[in-house]
């Protein structure tokens, strides 16, 4: 089984710039927006902050942001709540100007290399 992963689970990871004057109530709204996918799911996500090379960091007014959720049974199902929850929350008008909720899937890998399934979703 890898880190992160439940057995044949899939992993979601969402990403996307938030303005760092908005941090503080981004990551409050963000909070919120776990609580329910958790109370809807089970699923429990995690929220990271990517690590800007410092001269960049000390000069930026973005940050981009990722929620991850791991051991996702059944992606579609998932991401119908996902996308209901963010619908109902404030997420949408805290993205820095230009920027989207991009989602990524990812499944582990078996002893052969290969994904379970034969590849994507």
């Amino acid at each position: 089984m890898t880190p992160g992963h439940a057995a044949g689970g899939a992993a979601c990871y969402v990403y996307y710039r938030v303005n760092a004057a908005n941090l503080a109530s981004t990551r409050g709204a963000l909070v919120a927006l776990l609580a329910e996918v958790r109370a809807r799911t089970g699923i429990e996500g995690a929220l990271s902050r990517r690590i800007e090379p410092q001269e960049a960091a000390a000069q930026s007014a973005e940050f981009t942001l990722m929620e991850v959720y791991a051991g996702i049974a059944d992606p579609v199902v998932f991401e119908t709540h996902l996308q209901g929850a963010v619908r109902r929350s404030n997420i949408a008008q805290l993205l820095a100007a230009g920027s989207q909720r991009s989602i990524e899937w990812f499944i582990p890998l078996d002893d052969s290399g290969t994904a379970p399934g034969g590849g994507r979703r």
